[in-house]
C-alpha cells in the first residue's frame, strides 16, 4: 500500500519551488504535511523536515522548507498527528514518532527522489530525528538547536512541564521510562549515517547541553558527528547567519551522498552479487528518455555508479566519449541495474 493518501496543490512563496498539501498514512492514522518540489523535474535527494515545538506552536513554515527546496532537495515535513485536520493527538515525540517514520516513506516512494533521504530536526524536531535515523537508512542526520534528553527538556524548560506531564503523563520522577523511550541518546548505537549539530551556545529554549551530550555520545561510539557551535548566537539566528547555515548544512549533507554510494557498494557485495564498479557509462543505444536530459538505461547484472559525480558516457566501449553524465539515482532488481542519469553535457563531432 502506498503511504501517500492525496496530495493538492498548496500556495508556494518561492515561484521555482511547487507545494503539495500531502495527506498520508502513518501508523494506520491519516496524517497531513507540506512537500516541496524544485519546479524543474529533475531527480533530488529527499529531505526530511522534522518542526519544533508543538501543536500551534512551532508549526511548519512554507518559507523555511522553500528554503531548503531551494538548495536542491525535494523537501517533506510532517505536521505531525492531529495538526492541520490529521488525525489522532501529538505527544511530543511517542506515537507520533511514526509520524515522521512515514514521513521518511513519503519520500522514498516519490519518483523524483534518488533513493537517499537526510533528515533535519529543529529544536524538539532533534527528538525526532534522532529516533528516525535510528529506524530508517538516513543518507545523513543534522540537528539544529535539537532536543536530544526529554528529561533535561523538562528541567529546564518551566513553561514547558504542564504540556510535558499532560501528553506523556507525569514527571521524569514519577515515570523515568517514559521519559527514556522518548530520549534517542540511549539507543544512538542504531544510528548508521554521518551527524551534524548546530547550535547557538546562548540558547534559552534548548540550552547546548543537549548538544553535547549528543556529541559525547556518538564519540564515545565511534559514530561519525561534526559539531557547529555559535558562542553568540540563541535558539533562531539572524537572517543573514540562517541563510548561510542553511546553504552550509545543505552542500554538507550533500558531500555525504558519497558515502551512500560506499554503502550501496558493500551492501551489493554482501548480497553475494556479482558486481562491476565503473565510472563510464555504455548506454548501446537502449537509453529509455523519461524527459529532457532524464534517462533510464537498464544494465544486466549489478552495477554500482559514482552518484551525483559527472562520468563518462558512451554508446559502446570501443567508440570515444559522447558526453558527461550524472548518475542521480540507481536500483537493482532481478539482475539488472537500473541507471537514472542526467545528461549534462555533449561532445560535438569535429
Amino acid at each position: 500500500m502506498k503511504t501517500v493518501i492525496e496530495k493538492q496543490l498548496f500556495p508556494s512563496p518561492n515561484p521555482h519551488v511547487r507545494m503539495y498539501l500531502v495527506t498520508y498514512w502513518s501508523d494506520g492514522l491519516k496524517v497531513k504535511g507540506l512537500l516541496a518540489e524544485p519546479d524543474d523535474g529533475r531527480v533530488y535527494d529527499g529531505f526530511l523536515y522534522l518542526r519544533g515545538g508543538i501543536k500551534s506552536v512551532g508549526m511548519v513554515r512554507p518559507a523555511r522548507i522553500g528554503e531548503f527546496a531551494s538548495e536542491g532537495f525535494i523537501v517533506f515535513a510532517p505536521f505531525y498527528r492531529g495538526n492541520r485536520g490529521g488525525e489522532g493527538d501529538e505527544d511530543f515525540g511517542g506515537d507520533d514518532m511514526h509520524d515522521a517514520y512515514f514521513g521518511f516513506d513519503v519520500l522514498m516512494e516519490h519518483e523524483r527522489v534518488s533513493g537517499r533521504v537526510h533528515v533535519f530536526g529543529f529544536s524538539r524536531g532533534g527528538i525526532m530525528a534522532l529516533g528516525t535515523a535510528q529506524a530508517r537508512p538516513a543518507a545523513s542526520l543534522v540537528t539544529w538547536g535539537g532536543v536530544s534528553d526529554v528529561a533535561l527538556c523538562y528541567a529546564e524548560r518551566v513553561d514547558l512541564r504542564k504540556m510535558m506531564k499532560r501528553v506523556i503523563g507525569g514527571t521524569p520522577e514519577k515515570y523515568p521510562e517514559r521519559y527514556r523511550v522518548r530520549t534517542p541518546l540511549y539507543k544512538l548505537g542504531q544510528i548508521g549515517c554521518p551527524v551534524l549539530v548546530i547550535h547557538g551556545e546562548q540558547d534559552q529554549n534548548v540550552s547546548v547541553e543537549h548538544a553535547i551530550r549528543l556529541e559525547r555520545g556518538l564519540k564515545q561510539l565511534g559514530k561519525p558527528v561534526e559539531t557547529w557551535y555559535f558562542p553568540e548566537l540563541g535558539h533562531h539566528f539572524p537572517p543573514p547567519v540562517n541563510r548561510r547555515v542553511v546553504h552550509d548544512a545543505s552542500v554538507w549533507m550533500k558531500r555525504h551522498s558519497a558515502h551512500d554510494t560506499i554503502e550501496a557498494t558493500t551492501e551489493v557485495s554482501r548480497m553475494g552479487m556479482p558486481m562491476e564498479l565503473d565510472t563510464m557509462l555504455v548506454t548501446n543505444g537502449k537509453e529509455e528518455r523519461i524527459e529532457q536530459n532524464l534517462f533510464l538505461l537498464k544494465q544486466p547484472g549489478y552495477c554500482v555508479y559514482p552518484l551525483d559525480t559527472p562520468v563518462e558516457i558512451r554508446k559502446k566501449k570501443e567508440h570515444g566519449p559522447s558526453g558527461s553524465a550524472v548518475i542521480r539515482k540507481l536500483e537493482w532488481e532481478n539482475n539488472t541495474t537500473i541507471v537514472h542519469y542526467e545528461l549534462v553535457s555533449l561532445n560535438t563531432p569535429n
